[in-house]
């Protein structure tokens, strides 16, 4: 379960600041207890992506929010990483991220 693990003030809404805090690639650190080591991986396979692209993270925030509010919703997230095209980024890994930046799951 990853629930909180990209939305840190677990609005539903990804802003800029988690998004920067959750997709910088980070040196391998000891996992927290607390934290799903499966959803870690997944966002620092996202966060590879953006890397080896070449995109600072606050670039890929605005491919990210498609229609400019400052917030990635659940649906920019899906669209994004479907145009991504990451190896070994499956729908499987997609909900994963979708459910912690959805905790409310109402989409937004």
């Amino acid at each position: 379960r990853i629930a909180g693990c990209v939305d840190l003030d677990h609005n539903g809404l990804v802003t800029i600041q988690e998004f920067t805090e959750k997709f910088s690639v980070k040196e391998q650190e000891p996992a927290s207890p607390a934290v799903d080591e499966q959803a870690e991986r997944v966002i620092q396979l996202v966060a590879r992506a953006i890397q080896g692209r070449g995109l600072h993270v606050r670039q890929a925030f605005a491919l990210f929010d498609i229609d400019g509010d400052k917030v990635v919703t659940a649906g920019e997230f899906r669209e994004a990483f479907k145009k991504m095209k990451i190896p070994g980024l499956t729908d499987n890994d997609i909900d994963r991220i979708l459910a912690a930046v959805d905790g409310d799951r109402n989409g937004v």
